[in-house]
């Protein structure tokens, strides 16, 4: 059954406006994106077999255009490669020729795409398959014991469904990767089974429970629990004022702090992999990349770099040795992601936002959060030498911040995680700790922060 579609771009609105369409359409098929610094990696597992149809958005101005044709012969000579289609950037006549003449199925101008070329594509597609029930099937995935309810999400590397559980008589999150195509002897290697593992070990509450790791002839798949209140972010968005962003930090910082006592780094935190149980919890998901503590340090992984480039810290984004410090640096970008709004880096390319994280200066929250700007200058350091030794300290600092937020008391300078930060992040700290005043605030998520822990 080719339930997934592959969009591979470096433009996260692109991907989701696609996806999105696609979803219309086949609400069945799985919508996985992958970004194209990551090609290397994504082609040494790259099975064709399971996929419907691969987009992908290449630019052919000339610096780029060997690199995007080098790209296409790698997909088309693959054997049983599903229709690939290609959006342009900066193309003409000539390159759509020249695709095609490689095999590929469509060529799109990206200033011309539109839903209703969209429809003609999605047609197109559907009628190469007609007749072929194993290939047009848009249904879940059987797996003995569970009913699938419907899609929830989706990766380049798996899918997860809203089920329920025939053994345990309730919903559950299903985790699934297809392995048709690995040898048996190997499967355990490329599945949840090290996941499984990882987060059964991890005694926390706020790290989502684990109920089951099973294997069909085809699937393998993660029985987890069902968080439908969804992301940090999307409860935020959801009720506004009413949830405090403190409180959900906290828990992020203090689930973080047992998955590093249990001797492992997660190395993917992001408002994705943070949802919110229905008592307002936050619960940390997605161990995938996640490595044992000992093996982080010697660098080298490269899937270690298949986190969000929004929150990946330096060291992780280069592919080297990494430790506790490179989660508290993803947790710092998610703070300010929650406290804001916005991501504290960006740029129209994942290598521009990587290099931003690299180059550019720490990013302010503004003087209505001023107070809270040590957990900023602590986590989001380039160097992990300058951030937080610790989960133990980041909490602290978190503490001390939020005290000094609502003016409950002055901080201590004799505070303990004061000299755990570099020069820039204390003296941050010892300004916030002696300002005494509250100027007026600046926008409304300011003022709700800044009381709501009063």
């Amino acid at each position: 059954m080719k339930s997934s579609l592959l969009i591979l771009g470096d433009g996260p609105n692109f991907c989701e406006w696609f996806g999105l369409h696609a979803s219309t359409r086949w609400p069945y098929v799985l919508v996985e994106t992958a970004r194209l610094n990551s090609i290397d990696t994504i082609l040494e597992v790259y099975q064709p077999v399971k996929y419907r149809l691969v987009v992908v958005r290449l630019s052919f101005a000339p610096e780029q255009a060997e690199n995007s044709y080098k790209l296409l012969t790698q997909l088309v000579n693959r054997d049983d490669h599903p229709p690939i289609v290609v959006v342009a950037d900066d193309g003409h006549e000539l390159h759509a020729v020249q695709t095609m003449k490689l095999g590929v199925f469509d060529y799109i101008p990206a200033e011309r795409l539109a839903k209703s070329q969209l429809d003609r594509l999605f047609d197109a597609v559907e009628s190469l398959t007609d007749g072929d029930d194993s290939t047009v099937n848009d249904g879940a995935p059987v797996i003995p014991g569970y009913t699938i309810r419907r899609p929830v999400a989706a990766t380049y590397t798996s899918a997860v469904y809203w089920a329920f559980s025939e053994k345990l008589k309730k919903d559950v999150a299903l985790k699934v990767l297809d392995i048709s195509y690995a040898p048996v002897a190997g499967r355990r290697e490329i599945t949840m089974w090290r996941e499984h593992n990882i987060m059964r070990r991890i005694a926390s509450p706020h790290v989502a429970r684990v109920y089951e790791y099973g294997e069909t002839s085809d699937l393998a798949y993660l029985a987890m629990e069902y968080l439908p209140r969804g992301s940090i972010q999307k409860v935020i968005e959801e009720a506004g004022q009413s949830v405090s962003r403190l409180q959900l930090l906290v828990g992020v910082a203090q689930g973080l702090r047992e998955v590093h006592r249990a001797g492992y780094v997660h190395l993917d935190v992001k408002p994705d992999n943070v949802l919110i149980r229905s008592d307002g919890s936050p619960v940390l998901i997605d161990f995938g990349i996640s490595r044992r503590a000992s093996e982080a340090m010697a660098g080298g992984s490269g899937d270690i770099r298949m986190g969000s480039p929004y929150y990946m810290s330096p060291e992780q984004a280069r592919g080297g040795a990494v430790d506790q410090r490179s989660d508290l640096y993803s947790f710092g970008a998610l703070w300010y992601m929650v406290f804001t709004g916005r991501k504290p880096y960006r740029g129209n390319s994942v290598m521009e936002i990587l290099e931003a994280h690299e180059r550019m200066p720490g990013p302010s929250l503004g003087n209505a959060l001023r107070h809270y700007q040590p957990i900023i200058d602590g986590t989001l350091a380039t160097s992990p030498n300058d951030r937080f030794a610790n989960a133990d300290a980041l909490i602290q600092a978190i503490e001390a911040c939020s005290a000094a937020a609502t003016g409950v008391h002055r901080l201590d300078m004799g505070l303990p995680w004061l000299p755990r930060l570099g020069a820039k992040a204390a003296e941050s700290a010892a300004a916030a700790a002696n300002d005494e005043t509250h100027d007026d605030m600046e926008d409304t998520i300011a003022e709700t922060t800044i009381h709501e822990a009063s």
